[in-house]
């Protein structure tokens, strides 16, 4: 969408009235995000398909995706779409698709990504002349306070209206638009062009990014803890190793130490058992390998090495580490699960329900109200006690924190 806008201002300014038409613009939109869109999901999930199915060496894997996307890229292009929404959009779907070597392919386009971040941060700082810089601050500072400000709080609100997002993770949405190299890039277009003083549009450009960074970046921890958006950490994985394994896409290799306060050592007798998708691989004792490795014999400091699911890592983390001390302060005092019915919650804490409510469970009850895929961390009032949502799994809450008055 920036590019698009970027290429359409630019046509404006050139004042090409053929180009500059109102329906020339709107046919244009409509083609190159419909084509965009269209090559772009079918594109992604081609090359999952193909990738699944392809016989060959794993180093090779890595190649095929981006000769892909390169194709993927030109076609939509060279017939009018928006290459870069297509690209775009086959990521996400891949990225979110089983996929055979996965491992391999997000290494390989990590480092990619990478070196083309070192490489396009290089070619900006050469275009960039300090003095110049200072000539417009003036005028960039207005414009940076007026975005960070004005524009991206309004256009947030705007935008998530419809969704009934509570007003701290508005605020929060609003003040972390960091602008970055992205920007900058398109401040090249002008220049590519000739525009009149495209010079001193990348210089104002470079002086928002700056400010931006250097104000909301450095204030986004700070003000995640003020607005009380600040999850307490749930994990301390030693290491943690996504398995590659033929039809396994989700079996994680999990390493913990444990440590004083870890649920699984303060148990005694009644120690819960592992999860039945989960399987202890080896533990370790002062770097020696135990022979025998039961629950019952388990140590502080001792390190252990789990064959998991995915989804199964939140219980090991439930078991394995021992909870944050603010946790209380954030999720409440009580853990209920999320089947709970508010009838049995009502009868506790003499709350005062309608009739129809009294079947609903924790988990309806909150995905009902917050009309949105729940988070961890998502609250909900009922009469004086509060409710923090502490697990999901999908679309099911499955653990709420209580809060008491």
């Amino acid at each position: 969408m920036a590019i698009f806008l970027t290429v359409v201002l630019i046509t404006l300014i050139q004042g090409d009235p053929q180009q500059a038409e109102a329906w020339r613009l709107v046919s244009e939109f409509v083609i190159q995000m419909g084509l965009g869109g269209i090559f772009g999901l079918a594109g992604g999930f081609s090359l999952v398909w193909l990738v699944n199915h392809l016989r060959m060496p794993a180093g090779l894997y890595p190649l095929a995706v981006l000769a892909g996307a390169f194709c993927l890229f030109g076609l939509t292009a060279a017939l009018g779409g928006s290459g870069f929404l297509a690209i775009y959009l086959t990521g996400l779907v891949i990225g979110n698709q089983p996929l055979k070597a996965r491992l391999e392919i997000a290494r390989f386009h990590d480092g990619l990504a990478r070196l083309a971040q070192i490489g396009m941060f290089l070619m900006l700082g050469l275009l960039v002349k300090p003095s110049e810089l200072l000539a417009v601050a003036q005028t960039a500072l207005v414009v940076a306070l007026v975005l960070i400000l004005v524009a991206r709080p309004f256009a947030v609100g705007l935008c998530l209206l419809p969704f009934r997002f509570p007003w701290r993770e508005q605020a929060f949405i609003g003040w972390v638009g960091l602008r970055g190299a992205v920007p900058i890039i398109l401040t090249l277009f002008p220049q590519l062009v000739g525009l009149p003083q495209a010079q001193m549009i990348f210089n104002i450009v470079f002086f928002v990014v700056l400010v931006s960074l250097l104000i909301q970046g450095w204030t986004v921890i700070t003000l995640a803890r003020r607005l009380g958006l600040d999850i307490p950490p749930s994990s301390t994985h030693l290491h943690r190793i996504e398995l590659d394994l033929p039809g396994q896409p989700d079996l994680e290799l999990i390493g913990y130490r444990l440590n004083e306060g870890a649920p699984i050592l303060t148990r005694g007798a009644e120690r819960p058992e592992l999860p039945c998708r989960v399987r202890l691989v080896a533990g370790l004792r002062q770097g020696r390998l135990l022979d025998r490795c039961e629950p019952t014999d388990w140590q502080v400091a001792d390190e252990l090495y789990l064959l998991a699911e995915t989804q199964a890592l939140p219980e090991l983390d439930r078991l394995f580490v021992p909870p944050a001390v603010d946790e209380r302060g954030f999720f409440g005092e009580f853990v209920l699960k999320g089947e709970v019915r508010l009838g049995e919650l009502a009868t506790c804490y003499g709350l005062e329900l309608a009739s129809a409510e009294s079947m609903l469970t924790l988990d309806e009850l909150i995905r009902r109200e917050i009309h949105t895929h729940p988070v961890i961390g998502d609250r909900l009032q009922l009469g004086q006690l509060g409710l923090v949502v502490r697990a999901v799994v999908g679309d099911r809450i499955t653990r709420v924190g209580l809060k008491l008055p």
